[in-house]
């Protein structure tokens, strides 16, 4: 079984072939909130799938529209922005859209971001 961590706080665990029939998707949260208020999202699932498809799925504009948002602006680099939007008439830069900033990758393997 291949990890695949978006340090965000979601860890995706990627298993090598997809099955027959779908297994039931189990979550775990391990959410936080320490002394000074901060909040840190965590939870932990199994997604049947490689790990290129699942990198492909979350750092491509194109791809991440057709399973996650309809619009999405992605300049995937290190100090680069993903920016989403589940407008339909969003345009890049709209204050709704949800904006993060993409802070370091392993290809594959792991995605950190922060929220802006």
């Amino acid at each position: 079984m291949h990890k695949f961590l978006i340090a965000m706080g979601l860890a995706l665990g990627v298993a090598g072939t997809a099955s027959a029939s779908p297994a039931p998707v189990h979550v775990k949260d391990a959410s936080t909130v320490d002394q000074r208020g901060v909040r840190t999202l965590e939870f932990t699932t199994v997604v049947a799938a490689r790990p290129h498809a699942v990198w492909q799925s979350l750092t491509n504009a194109e791809t991440y529209k057709k399973w996650a948002a309809p619009v999405a602006f992605f300049d995937f680099r290190v100090g680069g922005q993903v920016e989403v939007g589940y407008d339909p008439s969003a345009k890049a830069g709209d204050p709704r859209n949800v904006k993060q900033e993409v802070t370091s990758y392993l290809p594959e393997r792991m995605i950190a971001f922060h929220n802006i």
